[in-house]
């Protein structure tokens, strides 16, 4: 059974078959069951079904109220889990742009009397791009609460779990760009050699990581009395 809004379901006698499992998705489940919950044997009651969220940077969403209320659950184990669906991880940063290519050299000149001279090498490429920064991860959903109404010594068979979402891990920061190429030498003459290429240009800065997200919050368990609604 998967719960699409806010269910009450009423009966005498309520029975759950081997390995039934019910998801509320979040919303508000009540069973009243005016004699006993009868389980041929392992039940479920779980708050959803996928346990993170979806899309980067999401939160977790808080699971709801669970109530239970019946003289007795007999037969086999009823496992309830309220627990909040844990946040999404951050995306994480894309890698920088490549640094610009450098100027070309200057080539040489040639003068009978002085021989060669005026060249310069290729200059240094430049910077690389920063790294786009990590986002953010996702806040857990917090946990459901559960209220169980029981005959007292007939609630060992119900075991119940309820905790929030962890939050999701924060995004990585990009790498930085590489640097760019360093310019070209330039070319010799009939009379003077060329000149040396630049050098490659310096790797562009990481960037930042995200935040990981908030754990969501614990949630509640009750137990009380039975007593008729």
């Amino acid at each position: 059974m998967v719960l699409e809004k806010d269910t009450y379901i009423q009966a005498r006698n309520f029975r759950l078959q081997r390995n039934a499992l019910i998801i509320t998705n979040g919303y508000t489940l009540s069973i009243d069951a005016s004699d006993e919950v009868a389980l041929k044997g392992e039940a479920t009651i779980i708050a959803f079904e996928a346990v993170a969220s979806t899309g980067f940077g999401s939160s977790g969403r808080s699971a709801g109220l669970i109530e239970v209320r019946a003289k007795a659950v007999t037969g086999g184990h009823l496992h309830i889990l309220n627990r909040g669906q844990d946040g999404a991880p951050g995306r994480s940063g894309g890698r920088g742009a490549p640094g610009i290519q450098g100027q070309q050299g200057r080539q040489r000149t040639f003068n009978p009397f002085g021989g060669c001279s005026g060249e310069a090498n290729g200059t240094q490429g430049g910077l690389g791009g920063s790294g786009g920064d990590g986002g953010n991860g996702g806040d857990g959903g917090s946990g459901g609460r559960v209220v169980l109404m029981l005959m007292l010594q007939n609630s060992e068979n119900v075991e119940v779990t309820i905790s929030g979402g962890v939050g999701g891990d924060a995004g990585r920061g990009g790498i930085g760009g590489p640097g760019g190429e360093g310019g070209a030498g330039a070319p010799g003459t009939a009379f003077c050699g060329g000149t040396h290429p630049g050098p490659q240009g310096p790797t562009g800065t990481n960037g930042n990581d995200g935040v990981t997200g908030r754990a969501g919050l614990p949630g509640e368990y009750v137990v009380l009395p039975y007593r008729r609604g």
